[in-house]
């Protein structure tokens, strides 16, 4: 039940969020843009390259805070192998001065806790004691996706606005080398408009959707690709036309040609799982983006700035945050563009899938087909041999017995050839074929129609108690 305490500063269990690498190279930016009575703006931009220069710095910043005064302070990530975002090239007590003097919440904490999709959060909190005269501050927090991204390039914003005074303490943890040249640009190109609140939440912003739109856009062509290669495996076997292939479809084809179907059935639903897990990240981007916008509309601010009057805003300041509010919009309808285009290639990729299983499906049945017509083959020609066998049975039986020295049907004094009892034995032999093969046919269609019987009356039983007999054997 941290998360109801009322401190600020942060707790030991907070702490625990927090990494810490004393001595490790570091590479820690700071700018500071003071504001002056005449509106004159003095930068001052130094890189801290040791532990002990940023503590010194953090110690001679109080005395600069006597104007209107914007503060940031960029920590690149740490070239290690498993760091996270909040791993720091300092120590612990170097941590704590600098989280004192630069006014941050511990509420960063819980954003950086949460193993989620981008967070934006924003919070009115009461006077610090150190500055009372400074009066309340309205805390914002930024944190990147981990949950549809790795955590390889994420980021934490936190930052704190005393407008009354007005001033602004910013803090970035985990910037890569690209983000950091980004943010340096950006915010020393417009210096102005850095001293709205919400001016370092939209660098952080650019930044999260560029990260999620990139990866995206990377998994979007493999997803294109596996559609493609779906598509050649179905025509394979088709006749080709004499239209020429894209390099896609040929690199795809003879990618194809290379993996067993089981392997590509696997990326297919690994490729699946992280299009979705991205797509479901852009979407609650969204949301993230629309809460800013609602905040850019109608600050918090507001109900600190007398009594709850309407902030005030200069020229630079109101054309900022109407920038802001443009760009945002324009941020959610590209954002709604793109989850419409990544939901098309789901379910394209859905169906290209469910067409090669029924392809596939259909392949087995004609090959089962196939087997069951030269089994049928086969069957019929050994009923022809059993019938010509069965035929032939009797009179062999017959010839066999009356050939043997048991009968004598021709006297031995006799010139005969042929002996005239010779009609008994044709008589004999074709009415006992003819009555075996009637009586061989009366049995085999009781014998099927009782199997048969059999089948029907197991069908109407429970199916999980259902058993099958070889034909002949009596079914239970």
């Amino acid at each position: 039940m941290e998360w109801i305490s009322r401190k600020k500063q942060l707790l030991e269990g907070d702490l625990a969020e927090f990494r810490f690498y004393s001595g490790h190279p570091c590479l820690i930016q700071t700018k500071r843009l003071r504001r002056d009575g005449s509106g004159n703006i003095d930068v001052v931009d130094r890189t801290h390259n040791s532990e002990r220069e940023y503590l010194e710095w953090v110690k001679q910043l109080p005395s600069c805070l006597d104007e209107p005064t914007v503060v940031l302070v960029m920590h690149q990530r740490l070239d290690a192998g498993d760091v996270k975002a909040t791993s720091l090239p300092y120590g612990e007590e170097t941590f704590k001065a600098a989280h004192q003097q630069l006014f941050q919440h511990r509420s960063v904490a819980h954003a950086i806790r949460r193993k989620s999709t981008a967070i934006f959060t924003c919070r009115t909190v009461a006077p610090w004691k150190s500055r009372p005269e400074w009066g309340p501050a309205v805390v914002y927090h930024c944190k990147s996706d981990t949950e549809s991204l790795s955590a390889c390039d994420d980021m934490v914003l936190s930052l704190t606005h005393f407008p009354q005074k007005p001033m602004i303490f910013a803090v970035f943890y985990g910037c890569t080398q690209g983000a950091r040249e980004y943010i340096d640009g950006w915010f020393t190109w417009s210096q102005a408009s850095a001293f709205n609140p919400l001016h370092l939440p939209m660098l952080y912003s650019e930044l999260e959707r560029r990260r999620l739109v990139d990866k995206l856009d990377a998994k979007g062509g493999d997803l294109r690709k596996r559609i493609i290669d779906t598509e050649n495996s179905l025509r394979k076997y088709a006749p080709r036309g004499s239209g020429q292939s894209s390099d896609l479809e040929k690199d795809s084809e003879k990618d194809s040609t290379n993996r067993s179907i089981t392997q590509r059935e696997c990326e297919a639903v690994n490729l699946w799982v992280e299009v979705s897990s991205l797509k479901n990240g852009l979407e609650s981007f969204k949301a993230e983006m629309i809460s800013m916008l609602q905040i850019s509309k109608q600050p918090l601010e507001n109900g600190i700035l007398d009594n709850g009057a309407v902030v005030q805003m200069g020229p630079i300041y109101k054309h900022s945050s109407e920038s802001i509010q443009a760009r945002i919009h324009d941020m959610i309808v590209e954002i709604n563009s793109i989850t419409r285009r990544t939901q098309n290639l789901l379910v394209g990729m859905s169906l290209a899938t469910q067409t090669e299983s029924n392809y596939l499906a259909r392949k087995d049945a004609w090959a089962t087909i196939s087997i069951a017509v030269e089994s049928k083959k086969d069957s019929s020609h050994m009923r022809y041999i059993s019938f010509l066998g069965m035929i032939f049975l009797p009179g062999t039986f017959f010839a066999t017995l009356f050939s043997m020295g048991f009968f004598n049907w021709i006297p031995d004094e006799s010139n005969q050839m042929i002996s005239p009892w010779v009609v008994v034995y044709f008589g004999i032999t074709i009415f006992t074929t003819i009555g075996t093969v009637w009586r061989f046919r009366k049995w085999a269609e009781r014998q099927d129609r009782d199997d048969t019987q059999a089948v029907y009356a197991q069908l109407q039983n429970d199916p999980g108690a259902m058993t099958f007999h070889p034909i002949g054997s009596q079914a239970v």
